[in-house]
């Protein structure tokens, strides 16, 4: 709840007016269009504010609606807005490097937590290396990046042992 997330937002005064205030649909815009630039523009404000304020060398903010309930008219499937803040290599100010929104077919909310924790770790995978592109399926090497989310099966010693040749 934006309302009351100033002290999550680094109790700033600028950052927390410029997204917690909702922007009706412009004309011909639906409700749910307006929802997600609005997360377009919340994402994109906290990741160079917490960058800058903190002094990282990227911040990642994430915003969206993940399911089963959506609360803007004509939103029905999940969605979410990645940014990633990090310095400009010119200017050495902090400003927004990538944003993409990503669309789910589902409103699972477990399923899009998911997608959207995938995500957000290959954009920003794309965005340190520099890579241009990387496939959401990487190739089973010794090398890849890897992020461990599946905690639940740490506490399974069947699971475990079903996952160790793996890795």
């Amino acid at each position: 709840n934006t309302r009351k997330s100033k002290p999550l937002l680094l109790n700033d005064d600028k950052l927390f007016e410029s997204i917690a205030i909702s922007k009706p649909p412009e004309d011909g815009e639906t409700e749910a269009d307006a929802y997600i630039q609005s997360k377009r523009h919340w994402t994109a404000e906290t990741s160079v504010g917490f960058a800058s304020t903190i002094g990282t060398d990227f911040c990642i903010a994430e915003g969206g609606a993940a399911g089963p309930t959506f609360r803007p008219q004509g939103l029905n499937k999940g969605f979410a807005v990645l940014s990633i803040a990090g310095r400009d290599a010119t200017s050495g100010n902090m400003k927004v490097l990538r944003q993409e929104l990503v669309r789910s077919p589902s409103a699972n909310r477990e399923y899009n937590m998911r997608l959207f924790a995938d995500k957000a770790a290959d954009l920003a995978t794309q965005v340190i290396t520099g890579a241009d592109y990387l496939p959401h399926e990487q190739p089973e090497e010794a090398s890849a990046l890897k992020f461990d989310r599946a905690t639940q099966l740490r506490s399974n010693a069947e699971e475990l042992a079903e996952l160790e040749p793996k890795a």
